[in-house]
């Protein structure tokens, strides 16, 4: 009898022990998706800013925190943690690490995205690059918006049109870009691609934007949505100049309604109610492997 619990008692801590093991897995000891082991691996030497939402609402790359905090609060995310708002916004001071004009001189932005509440009224504002609060005169002063065109379509719409905009100062003016030929919603589901959104699913957005081909396009969950028509932005190869200081807001148009009193607020920019998480900036074209490298790992809560 006392062999027998003696058994049951060496079963019981190798039991206890593999699942110790097992529950203090890091990333690295998981098999690699296209030879990354998380998403901080790709793309790493060209990251700008990063918002992870765990436990922080900090940029972690330079640690700046927001100067404004509206209707926020963490939920379970895509990886960790995610930003909940509801119909609130956080804005940021000055990102260090986007101080000059050549920053970015091709860029990419990624971000998850779930739960976008909106009653076919507004645009959906999701994540917003600024210049500083005296000089953005516009919503798309620059340098970069980020949203999801549900004026047009509700978000409990089996698709959603995503619709992403950057400014630049290319010859000391503004130059504003797109990747709609017309903004018009004749052009869904034609030359512009609807994301599929059956199930309120995490759905993974990225715009990159690339200097030497001059392209801006558009990827959701790994695939390219936008109109390939109209990716082409310049006849020749051309890098983004910025305005700084940058700023950033999140769930929200930079307007006088978010703090930026020289934007006129306009009907058609309504609040985000949904949630976010692992909001990426990058100074770089990413390819199609680095994209498609992001959602699987995110995907995989990696």
């Amino acid at each position: 009898m006392k062999k027998t619990i003696n058994y049951l008692f060496m079963g019981f801590s190798a039991f206890i022990a593999l699942s110790l093991f097992q529950c203090s897995k890091s990333n690295n000891s998981l098999p690699p998706i296209n030879g990354y082991n998380s998403s901080n691996d790709v793309g790493a030497a060209n990251l700008l800013a990063h918002w992870t939402f765990d436990n922080t609402k900090n940029e972690v790359v330079s640690g700046i925190a927001p100067s404004k905090d509206t209707a926020t609060s963490y939920t379970t995310g895509r990886i960790g943690q995610a930003l909940a708002i509801d119909s609130g916004y956080l804005t940021y001071p000055a990102l260090t690490t986007l101080g000059s004009a050549n920053a970015m001189p091709s860029f990419s932005v990624s971000l998850w995205f779930k739960d976008i509440t909106n009653n076919k009224k507004t645009y959906t504002s999701l994540f917003a690059l600024t210049q500083s609060v005296a000089n953005q005169t516009d919503w798309n002063a620059g340098p970069l918006n980020m949203g999801i065109e549900t004026g047009w379509r509700p978000s409990t719409n089996d698709t959603l049109p995503l619709h992403p905009a950057f400014a630049t100062f290319v010859n000391g003016t503004i130059s504003h870009q797109d990747n709609i030929a017309n903004g018009s919603y004749g052009d869904l589901g034609k030359k512009w691609v609807p994301v599929l959104n059956t199930g309120n699913p995490w759905i993974h957005y990225v715009c990159v934007y690339d200097q030497t081909a001059s392209t801006f396009v558009i990827y959701a969950n790994g695939v390219l949505v936008s109109n390939t028509n109209w990716q082409q932005r310049f006849s020749s190869p051309t890098p983004i100049i910025i305005a700084p200081p940058t700023l950033a807001v999140i769930g929200r148009i930079p307007n006088a309604k978010s703090g930026y009193t020289n934007s006129s607020a306009q009907v058609w920019q309504g609040k985000l109610k949904g949630t976010l998480d692992d909001i990426r900036v990058y100074g770089k074209a990413l390819s199609l492997l680095e994209v498609g490298s992001l959602f699987q790992l995110g995907s995989a809560g990696r």
